[in-house]
């Protein structure tokens, strides 16, 4: 017998093992990289995901949120302004609001590891690339005085 039919009969030879060896180094290696690659939407710290349902809208449509808490304690959020939307000119800048009438308490929160979503109308006279940024508390009980400890941010979007 020659060593071609011995190799051809036990399966495999030793370039087959390479290519094998070879194509499981680099899909380990693009699996942990992209473990460390950032989250679109993702806060400063890591912790709090906000993200909007699409990357363009129309001035009048519905914007979807969602908020991801990846934390091991609630987070709360003021019953006056629950976010603000800001504009990207150069510099994120958020547009100026009223003072708020009310007494501004924690109105809503996600509970530790916990998902909430929201819908706002998208204003007319904003047109432009904008996020939002959401004023947080972490650990904070409902209608108690809000506090804000945190400023959380979503990826931008577009208004036409």
């Amino acid at each position: 017998m020659n060593n071609k039919n011995t190799t051809a009969r036990n399966g495999m030879n030793k370039k087959d093992v390479i290519l094998i060896v070879a194509g499981l180094a680099i899909l380990t290696l693009i699996m942990t990289s992209s473990y460390f690659l950032p989250r679109e939407g993702k806060s400063q710290d890591g912790e709090v995901i906000v993200l909007t349902d699409k990357h363009n809208y129309k001035a009048g449509e519905d914007l979807k949120v969602k908020i991801e808490n990846n934390l091991e304690e609630p987070v709360c959020f003021s019953s006056c302004y629950p976010y603000y939307i800001g504009k990207e000119n150069g510099e994120w800048k958020p547009y100026k609001y009223e003072e708020c009438e009310k007494e501004n308490i924690t109105d809503n929160c996600v509970a530790p590891h916990g998902i909430k979503a929201f819908e706002l109308e998208v204003p007319a006279s904003f047109k432009g690339s904008h996020r939002l940024m959401i004023q947080a508390c972490v650990g904070c009980g409902l209608r108690q005085p809000f506090q804000k400890e945190r400023e959380l941010f979503s990826n931008p979007f577009n208004i036409e």
